[in-house]
């Protein structure tokens, strides 16, 4: 089959073709819009200079968080920011279930998990390239403003969390220098001891100072988007899906017209 053979068949079908081309754009057109507005809401963030200092101590490990180094600051931020537990807890915290799933009352197990998942997508932490310890961190809901209370509301928690994870984490540290401290007679040991607990008593005054701010400090308050961020142009899509009839068409009649050579051969 040529080009020629596919205009006619055009030509000799155009009103069944046009029939359905309106049909198919009507429900594309319906289709579209009804598809819900989103809006974005982005901020800039900077890991905080004590994050990024790296620091060995006498037991030959890294400290939680303090002494790792940028990458690795921010890798468990991004690791915590998509657990179960920290995502489950702002789904209640912020009622992003009424939000998203606005005819569910009592959100179930099967809810939660979905939820979840649609909410790593919503929520999207990445860095800023050619810029060290900048990164962006957006979210993406119904509604400008609750877009942008929300992302203020995530990078706290995420903050506090983390600093309360941190102090509970130095604490033991430091439990455990003083009990070895009350039990040394080495003086060797005594000072690697002491020069420990400095460090830790540090660690956990700066996560107690600073929980809202602890991993990252905003340099760029969460906007308010004024324009919707998904979907994009109806128009363009309804011009794509347009041409996609069209090829489905063109393809259905090169399958016809195999199918017909194919039955000659028999």
């Amino acid at each position: 089959m040529n080009i020629h053979q596919i205009i006619n068949f055009f030509l000799d079908k155009k009103k069944t073709i046009l029939i359905l081309l309106v049909a198919f754009n009507v429900f594309c057109s319906i289709a579209l819009l009804n598809i819900r507005n989103e809006f974005k809401s982005t901020s800039y963030l900077q890991i905080n200079n004590f994050t990024q200092k790296q620091s060995s101590n006498s037991f030959g490990v890294s400290s939680f968080l303090q002494d790792a180094t940028l990458s690795d600051s921010a890798a468990l931020a991004s690791q915590y920011l998509n657990t179960k537990d920290f995502i489950y807890k702002t789904i209640d915290k912020y009622n992003l279930g009424a939000h998203f799933y606005p005819d569910k009352k009592i959100l179930n197990e099967e809810d939660y998990e979905n939820l979840f998942d649609l909410l790593k997508r919503k929520i999207i932490f990445a860095p800023v390239k050619d810029l060290d310890s900048i990164f962006t961190f957006s979210f993406q809901s119904y509604d400008r403003k609750f877009s942008q209370d929300t992302l203020k509301n995530i990078i706290l928690d995420l903050n506090n969390d983390l600093s309360q994870l941190a102090i509970s984490t130095s604490k033991m540290k430091i439990d455990y220098v003083l009990e070895q401290l009350g039990q040394s007679t080495n003086q060797n040991l005594i000072d690697s001891f002491s020069n420990l607990l400095d460090e830790e008593v540090k660690k956990n005054t700066l996560a107690s100072a600073m929980p809202n701010s602890y991993i990252f400090e905003i340099v760029g308050l969460p906007d308010m988007p004024i324009k919707r961020s998904y979907p994009g142009s109806r128009f363009l899509f309804l011009l794509l899906l347009n041409f996609a009839f069209v090829f489905a068409i063109i393809f259905y009649i090169l399958l016809k017209d195999i199918y017909k050579v194919l039955k000659d051969e028999k």
